[in-house]
């Protein structure tokens, strides 16, 4: 069951991301003190969720159940195609009847409950990123994909970079939805799913994608570090305008090197290298 979760907290946007730690879906800012998470699963794993939510600071006010519905598949203006630099995201309705694909560089995607449509800002600019020229000079062997959502990420670096991949996410609903994505781009092979989250990190990558809230990018700083290579690099997307100082604070000198930027309608990304 899907449910509609409302609770209020002192600077409620501040901490909303650890709703999402907790397991909520998604967040939505209604006000200065007031938020909505949406959360899947049965009473009891709801009212579990609503006990450590509390347990956080959140003062519970009411619920909802709403439908199971797929939203971002019956919303058409993610069905239309996006151009991504020199890449095409071609959203598909599923595996049956594809198009011919044009290029190595057009993807198919079946938009589902997972985030990463490309059309989001933060994914665009993370896709951006992956065809910087640090990447094509130097291509990575090894990639982790945490937060995987739709998979997106983790197609485009397979098939750019024939690169091995750990896609990871929290959610069972992605990563089923990421892995008909890797199948339908016929990469599959190259990317390994985990249910997860840094826990699942083995060994070292030579590039990590961590599109997801910034006060979580925050908190893996040293696993991230642990676990690149040396010179190896992340891309950090999903953080809003207003908590880049958090970011560039724990990201900095020595430790790591900041070698490309981008700022979209008040979404942050950029590449940072572990010095």
């Amino acid at each position: 069951m899907d449910w509609q979760l409302f609770f209020e907290r002192d600077e409620a946007e501040e901490f909303s991301w650890e709703l999402v730690e907790e397991g909520a879906m998604g967040v939505e800012i209604l006000g200065d003190n007031s938020l909505r998470a949406f959360f899947q699963g049965d009473e009891a794993a709801k009212q579990a969720f609503i006990i450590r939510a509390t347990e956080l600071g959140f003062s519970f006010r009411s619920e909802e159940e709403i439908p199971e519905t797929n939203w971002v598949q019956q919303c058409e203006e993610l069905m239309e195609r996006n151009q991504i630099g020199g890449l095409t995201i071609v959203p598909v309705s599923g595996p049956e009847n594809l198009p011919e694909r044009e290029s190595r560089n057009h993807f198919f995607l079946i938009p589902g409950a997972g985030f990463g449509t490309g059309h989001h800002v933060s994914t665009e600019m993370a896709i951006l990123h992956l065809q910087e020229s640090c990447f094509s000079e130097n291509r990575p062997k090894r990639v982790l994909d945490l937060g995987t959502g739709s998979g997106i990420l983790s197609v485009v670096a397979a098939e750019l970079f024939s690169a091995e991949i750990d896609a990871v996410d929290i959610d069972s609903a992605s990563l089923i939805n990421a892995e008909d994505n890797a199948m339908i781009n016929g990469v599959r092979e190259r990317i390994t799913f985990h249910l997860g989250s840094m826990d699942k990190a083995s060994g070292v990558y030579d590039l990590i994608l961590a599109n997801i809230y910034a006060e979580i990018l925050c908190s893996y700083e040293a696993e991230f570090y642990e676990h690149l290579t040396p010179n190896g690099k992340i891309i950090l997307s999903g953080v809003m305008e207003s908590l880049v100082p958090l970011i560039e604070e724990k990201f900095k000198e020595p430790r790591w090197r900041k070698i490309a930027v981008r700022e979209e309608l008040s979404w942050y990304a950029a590449i940072y290298e572990k010095s």
